[in-house]
């Protein structure tokens, strides 16, 4: 039988076990729209280096969150450390399963390659931190998963989570993590 229930406060016993706790019991769900109802997230330390003029996937650096419900949001954060041949960028994105999540501004352009974050570093070999947060729709209450993808500018040596040799381009020195994190919110 379905029905309503209006109180003023809700609170738990004040003593025994689950003393001021209240208990939402296996298997039943507490709706309350804006909250956040789970977090997956995935730190990635290991350093990638390549020359890949295309995206690829980085299988360390993907995170796995199975909505509650059709109708959740999905905020999804993360965080990239990389550095790339001096005059040449990083580029990286988040994916959704093969959709791109978080895109670039279009009204920039590196090399005329819009296809997702740059991370350029000028004149020196040095690592940079960027990050992006992007609210998804997924619609789904299917595993969904959410993976940063990067590649190098025309080809050029990058290092994810690293820095390169300015002499020839050899990866060397961890110099810290990336990491992505996926929330689910109620609504």
């Amino acid at each position: 039988m379905a029905g309503t229930l209006t109180v003023q406060n809700l609170q738990g016993p004040s003593s025994g076990s689950n003393a001021n706790t209240v208990l939402i019991p296996s298997g039943q769900k507490l709706y309350a729209p804006g909250h956040v109802l789970q977090v997956q997230s995935t730190n990635y330390g290991a350093r990638l280096s390549s020359t890949s003029s295309t995206m690829v996937a980085v299988s360390g650096l993907s995170v796995n969150i199975t909505p509650s419900s059709t109708s959740s949001k999905i905020l999804v954060t993360a965080t990239v450390e990389g550095s790339s041949q001096l005059y040449y960028g990083m580029f990286w994105q988040v994916r959704r399963g093969t959709s791109t999540v978080i895109m670039p501004d279009t009204s920039q352009t590196l090399s005329s390659r819009i296809e997702s974050y740059g991370i350029y570093n000028g004149d020196q070999n040095v690592s940079i931190t960027q990050s992006a947060t992007y609210l998804d729709s997924p619609a789904t209450t299917a595993s969904t998963t959410y993976t940063v993808y990067v590649k190098g500018q025309s080809g050029a040596s990058f290092c994810l989570n690293g820095t390169l040799n300015n002499a020839d381009n050899s990866a060397y020195g961890q110099v810290g993590s990336s990491m992505i994190t996926a929330m689910e919110i109620a609504q």
